[in-house]
């Protein structure tokens, strides 16, 4: 069953021509950029060695020597996937101490929700490991702990959020499970209020921004949805299955255990820290700051109660509802994936007609309320023919590879790259030759852009908002 069910599951990478999952796009061209910088190919550009944020665009970079850049894209991606999943579902049968098969489609809709389809790639692959390592550590032997170093050391690589959370999850529970369970709830409230109180401390000492809409992460049904208004029906209904389980649960276990259970301590910690930490943080050193903090914690969330709420299971036909949510978001996910690269074959069709190694920007930009699937599309485009200059990771510092203002590669400042992304951005005399994709009669086509001019981006449906 685990062979055929991973198989099933690997199915969206492996069918369309390309994964279409956001910040992807963007690591593949920095892979090629890094492999121009060790030619000694892009002056101006250097690797820089840094010790989180780097795994999947290491075992991205090997991948591509080894196999190529289509069959590299394809089974990273897929390794990523499978470390996820695996993961969430070792995590849930551990918390809900049976193996909840009734939830499988929607760990397969998480596997490939919010977070996948921003294409954080370097956090995916830390968080499926992070699930690991709080199985792990949740029932500690010195076996297990042995363990756990290493794989928490690997995980830090690729993001060091995760393994911190996981950490923090795994010491609650260690202390709770030392106290008597009435006296568990006063644990709980002294740790809420110490999470509201490291949000104060950080806001004072830090730039950083609470949004309203993190009052409503607090479920973990946000990371179902992906692009157009289509998946807030899936969320609603996701979140009524969730909830009537939930009631159920607590009617099984009784509203004393249930108040007592560490397992929804570790729950309810996770959906408060989503709420009230400030979801951007900008941290001393960076140009630009650790964002959407909320949503990676809602993350936890949902993979959490999941895991609790299999001590609820289905009945009669209900047992078809997860199925059927799974196959309408896959069927949604389809559709949408298939509209983005079309997009991408016409992107690369108008691209073109820019000179080998022109530099070139997008001026067309996705409609959509969630994920924006068109901001990094033009950085795969590009890779073997010209140069994206708004590829923002450089200028972050957050990646390995870096940038100087003098180069003529990428735009040397985030606020630049940002502009350029998002439209606002000034031409600049001292600007390379800038290309712009336009929308134009039938299609997109390309023109030089005039020092002075403000570059427009223009958004478009795609995908569609429904159908």
């Amino acid at each position: 069953m685990p062979v055929a069910l991973s198989l099933l599951l690997l199915l969206p990478c492996l069918l369309p021509e390309r994964i279409q999952a956001g910040d992807l796009s963007s690591h593949l061209y920095n892979t090629w950029l890094a492999q121009l910088i060790r030619a000694g190919q892009a002056p101006g550009l250097w690797l820089a060695t840094q010790r989180t944020n780097v795994l999947f665009d290491l075992m991205l970079d090997g991948l591509w020597q080894a196999f190529g850049p289509r069959a590299a894209e394809k089974i990273a991606v897929s390794i990523a996937v499978l470390v996820f999943f695996w993961g969430a579902y070792a995590l849930a049968c551990s918390l809900g101490r049976r193996r909840p098969v009734f939830l499988l489609p929607c760990l397969a809709m998480l596997t490939y929700g919010w977070f996948f389809h921003s294409g954080f790639f370097n956090f995916y692959l830390s968080m499926g490991m992070s699930f690991w390592l709080l199985v792990l550590m949740l029932r500690p032997t010195r076996l297990r702990l042995l363990a756990a170093v290493p794989l928490a050391a690997l995980a830090a690589t690729g993001h060091a959020l995760p393994p911190a959370v996981a950490a923090g999850l795994a010491g609650y529970a260690w202390m709770a499970g030392r106290l008597a369970p009435h006296r568990r709830p006063a644990l709980l409230a002294a740790s809420l209020l110490a999470l509201f109180a490291l949000g104060r401390i950080l806001s004072a000492t830090l730039t950083t921004i609470w949004y309203p809409n993190q009052l409503m992460l607090f479920s973990g049904t946000d990371q179902v949805v992906v692009y157009g208004g289509k998946y807030l029906l899936l969320q609603l209904m996701l979140l009524a299955l969730w909830a009537g389980l939930l009631v159920r649960a607590v009617g099984l276990r009784g509203r004393a255990r249930t108040f007592w259970d560490i397992r929804m301590h570790l729950v309810v910690l996770c959906a408060w820290a989503a709420v009230a930490l400030p979801s951007a943080i900008l941290f001393t050193g960076y140009s630009q700051g650790l964002l959407f903090v909320a949503e990676r914690l809602s993350f936890w969330v949902a993979v959490l109660l999941c895991g609790w709420l299999g001590i609820a299971p289905l009945r009669g036909a209900e047992r078809a509802l997860p199925a059927v949510l799974a196959g309408l978001f896959f069927l949604f996910l389809g559709l949408d994936v298939a509209a983005v690269n079309r997009f991408e074959d016409r992107l690369s069709q108008a691209l073109r007609a820019v000179p080998e190694g022109g530099r070139v920007v997008n001026g067309v930009t996705g409609d959509s309320p969630a994920i924006n699937p068109l901001t990094h599309v033009i950085d795969r485009a590009c890779i073997g023919r010209c140069y994206s200059f708004a590829n923002y990771e450089p200028s972050t510092r957050q990646f390995r590879v870096r940038c100087g203002r003098g180069n003529t590669i990428v735009a040397g400042s985030y606020p630049d790259a940002f502009a350029l992304q998002a439209g606002g951005y000034v031409v600049k005399a001292t600007d390379p030759a800038l290309y712009v994709v336009f929308q134009s009669d039938g299609g997109y086509s390309t023109r030089l852009l005039r020092p002075g001019e403000t570059l427009h981006v223009t958004p478009v449906p795609i995908p569609p908002k429904f159908f």
